[in-house]
């Protein structure tokens, strides 16, 4: 508080502060942990539940490690969470749609097999252990790399493969019901920006993950006015960013929130539409009326680069 009251009494900026003002700098300013903690939220979330089947599990797994869970490991997990040796499992089919796993669960079977370990060491030991397991993934074990130069995963930034932007709203399901199992199936990974840890304004996090995203997809539906998606689609274009658009007109017929628009609203909504469209065709970006021709779209750009 006493440094947040220096900057507002003398007009400074935060980074002006100095160690007079008891402030303590952030040590390693450029570790992605928070990120890495997200990608990890992300891919946990999406079954609406506090927790997930070992099989679901194994789709989070590879879009977080982009590596796929060996027999083995199976066996490991299903052993520590029955309380049994793995030797009792030779033979038999494992129930990977009957174990489930929490968050902290989840964390550790990525912090445990994302890297070599001993074949020795009980995953149950690891479960014990979940939050020092996980902070100890998220740091990374090689020398640390100047801010900037960006790491392997993910890009610098830590961003995703594909950003789901476009039109919010209560009757906008495309990312759960389209977007999000496309992405899973082809182990990509993704930005929700309408799940439950993000806002309805653009913060700076936000908007740094979504530049260092590989694709953004923006969807204008034909249930939403669109005005703010369609701005900032027409930003990113402008930008030279790597966009795929789903552009859907309205029509008469169309419900936003319940209202029937008028004539003249029609027209000046769909105006807007068609300028965003003739801006992204004569900068080649590709552009569909079908939502799922877009997801596909965008996962095949995010898969060759």
């Amino acid at each position: 508080m006493s440094g947040f009251n220096t900057i507002l009494r003398e007009n400074i900026y935060p980074q002006d502060l100095g160690s007079e003002d008891h402030v303590k700098p952030v040590k390693y300013p450029y570790l992605q942990l928070g990120d890495k903690l997200i990608k990890l939220h992300d891919a946990f979330i999406n079954t609406n539940s506090e927790q997930i089947t070992l099989a679901e599990a194994q789709g989070a797994y590879k879009v977080v490690t982009s590596k796929e869970l060996t027999s083995e490991e199976l066996q490991a997990i299903v052993a520590a969470k029955k309380g049994i040796d793995v030797q009792e499992l030779d033979g038999t089919e494992l129930p990977v749609n009957e174990i489930s796993l929490t968050f902290d669960e989840f964390c550790c079977i990525v912090a445990e097999f994302k890297n070599p370990h001993l074949e020795s060491k009980r995953l149950w030991d690891i479960l014990s252990h979940s939050l020092q397991r996980v902070i100890g993934w998220a740091l990374p074990r090689s020398q640390l790399l100047p801010i900037g130069s960006g790491g392997s995963e993910g890009g610098g930034g830590g961003g995703r493969d594909v950003y789901l932007g476009g039109c919010v709203g209560r009757r906008v399901t495309w990312r759960e019901d389209m977007a999000v199992p496309t992405l899973l199936k082809h182990g990509l990974t993704y930005f929700n920006p309408t799940a439950p840890t993000c806002s309805g304004r653009l913060l700076p996090m936000e908007a740094v993950l979504m530049e260092h995203s590989r694709v953004l997809l923006f969807v204008i539906t034909d249930t939403t006015r669109g005005v703010s998606a369609m701005a900032l689609a027409c930003h990113y274009i402008g930008l030279g960013c790597n966009v795929v658009l789903c552009v859907q007109m309205l029509t008469e017929s169309s419900l936003v929130d319940g209202e029937q628009l008028s004539r003249q609203a029609l027209k000046d909504y769909n105006r807007g539409r068609s300028y965003l469209t003739d801006q992204a065709n004569r900068d080649q970006i590709p552009v569909f009326s079908d939502i799922q021709e877009a997801v596909e779209c965008a996962a095949t750009k995010a898969q060759a680069r």
